[in-house]
Protein backbone atom coordinates (compact mmCIF):
# COMPACT_ATOMS: atom_id res chain seq x y z
CA UNK A 1 0.00 0.00 0.00
CA UNK A 2 2.83 2.34 0.90
CA UNK A 3 4.48 1.67 -2.46
CA UNK A 4 1.30 2.50 -4.35
CA UNK A 5 0.88 5.78 -2.47
CA UNK A 6 4.54 6.66 -3.08
CA UNK A 7 4.20 5.98 -6.81
CA UNK A 8 1.00 8.02 -6.99
CA UNK A 9 2.67 10.92 -5.17
CA UNK A 10 5.66 10.89 -7.58
CA UNK A 11 3.39 10.85 -10.62
CA UNK A 12 1.29 13.65 -9.16
CA UNK A 13 4.36 15.78 -8.46
CA UNK A 14 5.67 15.17 -11.99
CA UNK A 15 2.37 16.27 -13.49
CA UNK A 16 2.24 19.40 -11.30
CA UNK A 17 5.84 20.35 -12.15
CA UNK A 18 5.16 19.93 -15.89
CA UNK A 19 2.03 22.09 -15.55
CA UNK A 20 4.02 24.82 -13.79
CA UNK A 21 6.65 24.82 -16.54
CA UNK A 22 3.94 25.05 -19.21
CA UNK A 23 2.21 27.91 -17.42
CA UNK A 24 5.45 29.81 -16.94
CA UNK A 25 6.32 29.37 -20.61
CA UNK A 26 2.85 30.48 -21.66
CA UNK A 27 3.03 33.51 -19.40
CA UNK A 28 6.46 34.38 -20.76
CA UNK A 29 5.32 34.08 -24.38
CA UNK A 30 2.22 36.17 -23.78
CA UNK A 31 4.27 38.90 -22.12
CA UNK A 32 6.83 38.91 -24.96
CA UNK A 33 3.97 39.17 -27.46
CA UNK A 34 2.42 42.06 -25.58
CA UNK A 35 5.71 43.94 -25.37
CA UNK A 36 6.32 43.38 -29.09
CA UNK A 37 2.90 44.78 -29.92
CA UNK A 38 3.46 47.85 -27.76
CA UNK A 39 6.87 48.44 -29.33
CA UNK A 40 5.53 48.09 -32.86
CA UNK A 41 2.68 50.51 -32.21
CA UNK A 42 5.22 53.26 -31.54
CA UNK A 43 6.78 52.62 -34.95
CA UNK A 44 3.47 52.60 -36.80
CA UNK A 45 1.84 55.60 -35.11
CA UNK A 46 3.60 58.25 -37.25
CA UNK A 47 2.22 56.62 -40.39
CA UNK A 48 -1.37 56.76 -39.17
CA UNK A 49 -1.65 60.54 -39.43
CA UNK A 50 -2.45 63.37 -37.11
CA UNK A 51 -5.58 65.08 -35.86
CA UNK A 52 -6.77 68.57 -36.76
CA UNK A 53 -8.71 70.32 -34.00
CA UNK A 54 -10.87 73.26 -35.07
CA UNK A 55 -12.20 75.71 -32.43
CA UNK A 56 -14.67 78.54 -32.93
CA UNK A 57 -13.81 81.14 -30.28
CA UNK A 58 -15.67 83.95 -32.00
CA UNK A 59 -18.93 85.57 -30.90
CA UNK A 60 -20.87 84.15 -33.87
CA UNK A 61 -21.25 80.92 -35.77
CA UNK A 62 -18.60 80.53 -38.45
CA UNK A 63 -18.32 78.54 -41.66
CA UNK A 64 -15.40 77.97 -44.00
CA UNK A 65 -12.91 75.45 -45.33
CA UNK A 66 -9.78 73.69 -44.17
CA UNK A 67 -7.33 72.53 -46.85
CA UNK A 68 -4.17 70.53 -46.27
CA UNK A 69 -1.81 69.66 -49.11
CA UNK A 70 1.41 67.70 -49.38
CA UNK A 71 4.11 70.27 -50.00
CA UNK A 72 6.33 67.97 -52.07
CA UNK A 73 3.73 66.56 -54.44
CA UNK A 74 1.05 69.25 -54.24
CA UNK A 75 -1.53 66.51 -53.70
CA UNK A 76 -4.56 67.35 -51.63
CA UNK A 77 -4.38 65.47 -48.33
CA UNK A 78 -7.56 66.87 -46.77
CA UNK A 79 -10.26 69.36 -47.72
CA UNK A 80 -13.34 69.91 -45.60
CA UNK A 81 -16.02 72.56 -45.32
CA UNK A 82 -17.11 73.31 -41.78
CA UNK A 83 -19.82 75.15 -39.91
CA UNK A 84 -19.33 75.70 -36.19
CA UNK A 85 -21.58 77.43 -33.66
CA UNK A 86 -19.89 79.81 -31.25
CA UNK A 87 -17.69 78.17 -28.59
CA UNK A 88 -17.83 74.79 -30.34
CA UNK A 89 -15.11 72.56 -31.73
CA UNK A 90 -14.68 69.69 -34.14
CA UNK A 91 -11.95 67.12 -34.65
CA UNK A 92 -10.77 65.56 -37.89
CA UNK A 93 -8.84 62.38 -37.14
CA UNK A 94 -5.94 60.62 -38.88
CA UNK A 95 -5.13 63.21 -41.53
CA UNK A 96 -1.93 63.08 -43.57
CA UNK A 97 1.18 61.42 -42.29
CA UNK A 98 4.02 62.47 -40.04
CA UNK A 99 6.64 61.69 -42.67
CA UNK A 100 5.70 64.60 -44.94
CA UNK A 101 5.60 68.39 -44.85
CA UNK A 102 2.11 69.86 -45.24
CA UNK A 103 0.71 73.25 -46.16
CA UNK A 104 -2.36 74.21 -44.14
CA UNK A 105 -4.85 76.81 -45.36
CA UNK A 106 -7.96 77.90 -43.45
CA UNK A 107 -10.53 80.38 -44.71
CA UNK A 108 -13.85 81.49 -43.24
CA UNK A 109 -16.96 82.71 -45.03
CA UNK A 110 -16.40 86.06 -43.29
CA UNK A 111 -13.13 86.63 -45.13
CA UNK A 112 -10.61 85.60 -42.46
CA UNK A 113 -7.80 83.33 -43.61
CA UNK A 114 -4.47 81.95 -42.44
CA UNK A 115 -1.95 79.50 -43.79
CA UNK A 116 0.94 77.65 -42.23
CA UNK A 117 3.65 75.20 -43.14
CA UNK A 118 3.73 72.17 -40.87
CA UNK A 119 6.78 69.98 -40.63
CA UNK A 120 6.11 67.16 -38.20
CA UNK A 121 9.07 66.18 -36.06
CA UNK A 122 7.58 63.54 -33.79
CA UNK A 123 6.55 65.94 -31.02
CA UNK A 124 4.08 68.12 -32.96
CA UNK A 125 1.47 65.44 -33.40
CA UNK A 126 -1.66 67.50 -34.01
CA UNK A 127 -2.72 70.84 -35.46
CA UNK A 128 -4.99 73.26 -33.65
CA UNK A 129 -6.93 75.92 -35.56
CA UNK A 130 -8.54 78.63 -33.42
CA UNK A 131 -10.96 81.00 -35.11
CA UNK A 132 -11.50 84.27 -33.25
CA UNK A 133 -13.49 87.40 -34.03
CA UNK A 134 -10.75 88.95 -36.15
CA UNK A 135 -8.03 86.32 -36.63
CA UNK A 136 -7.26 82.67 -37.20
CA UNK A 137 -4.43 81.03 -35.29
CA UNK A 138 -2.84 77.76 -36.43
CA UNK A 139 -0.62 76.06 -33.89
CA UNK A 140 0.79 72.66 -32.99
CA UNK A 141 -0.39 70.43 -30.21
CA UNK A 142 2.06 68.04 -28.62
CA UNK A 143 0.85 64.52 -27.94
Amino acid sequence: MRTVIGQFRRKYLQIVSIFRVEMNRRLFLSQVGLLSLIGASGCVAPLLGYDVLLYNESDEAVNGTVEITDRNSGAEVFQEEFELPTDERTRYERIGNHQRTHEVFVETGGGLSDQDLWEPDGSNLHLTVRIGNDEIEISRLVG
